[in-house]
């Protein structure tokens, strides 16, 4: 068994065990903390070029530097929070259309998909991109 995966499993049971059964968006709170946590995991996990950006140019002025900042964190908090609620709900409603998803496991399940959702998600648009590219010239 990989590490990051007993990390998942151990990490998604104390938040079973710490949090109530309250709901989020149709989403138990649970899976979702679980989710956040895995989009947490996938984005430590991120090549070195994510933190990069973070860092300010030296030669810009300080609200240049504060602007940049601020956006890029925001779209961080942006996209670990989308790929939270997504991950909760795919997992959550899989067993309505898939019997097999009824004996998953559910917060690992969430978990280990916002993982794997954050770095498939960019390859995804990328792929996209070439794809319409293509069609157009067509």
């Amino acid at each position: 068994m990989s590490s990051l995966y007993k990390v998942a499993l151990v990490t998604t049971a104390a938040t079973a065990a710490a949090v109530t059964q309250e709901q989020v968006f149709g989403i138990p709170s649970s899976v979702l903390l679980a989710s956040f946590v895995g989009a947490f995991l996938g984005l430590a996990y991120s090549p070195p070029e994510t933190w990069a950006r973070l860092i300010p140019d030296k030669n810009s002025r300080w609200y240049m530097a504060a602007t940049k900042v601020s956006f890029q964190l925001f779209g961080l908090t942006f996209s670990i929070t989308a790929n939270g609620i997504v991950s909760g709900w795919v997992v959550v409603s899989a067993p309505a259309f898939f019997k097999l998803a009824a004996s998953v496991p559910v917060e690992p399940a969430a978990g280990l998909l916002a993982f794997a959702a954050q770095h498939l998600i960019p390859k995804v648009f990328v792929a996209a991109g070439v794809w319409l590219e293509t069609r157009a010239r067509k």
